[in-house]
């Protein structure tokens, strides 16, 4: 299941997992955001999000992402993990090479660690050093991880 939050076009949050996130609709909902599947705030980023469930390969909307107090690093490593296509993953040191840090993989991972907008800034195409998989932020973590990759064609991947 993934869920959004969002308003007025600009994404919040996006949660990849298991439905206990629901609980939170009602503070979300007093401050004007609207959940995905409840208000369909965002009717183009819902089927692409449905295509996507159903293994088709989606480029994603250019939606604007809620992140007015990320530091240019920060903004660099979502974009260049934004661009990264289906069906495809780098590692956190080509992530940051990509980035003009060469140095900096531990210092992606981080950024990807806290990545509020998982599939459609797809940090499960991220891997480690060796491409194993490692972390990842949803309640299921790395089982999560290795089925949206499998959902995208990628069924070799060290385990994690």
């Amino acid at each position: 299941m993934i869920v959004t939050l969002g308003r007025q076009g600009e994404l919040l949050r996006t949660w990849v997992g298991t439905p206990q996130h629901l609980k939170k609709r009602r503070p979300w909902e007093q401050q004007g955001w609207r959940l995905l599947g409840y208000c369909n705030w965002h009717p183009q980023l819902h089927d692409q999000l449905s295509k996507y469930l159903q293994g088709k390969p989606v480029r994603f909307v250019p939606i604007k992402l809620m992140c007015n107090r990320w530091t240019p690093f920060r903004r660099r490593v979502i974009e260049a993990c934004r661009r990264i296509p289906h069906g495809q993953t780098l590692t956190y040191g080509q992530l940051a090479q990509q980035v003009g840090n060469p140095g900096a993989a531990r210092a992606v991972g981080a950024v990807m660690r806290w990545n509020p907008w998982p599939v459609v800034v797809p940090c499960h195409r991220v891997l480690g050093a060796q491409g194993q998989l490692v972390g990842y932020s949803s309640p299921q973590g790395i089982t999560i991880k290795r089925l949206l990759l499998l959902l995208e064609g990628i069924s070799q991947v060290p385990g994690g």
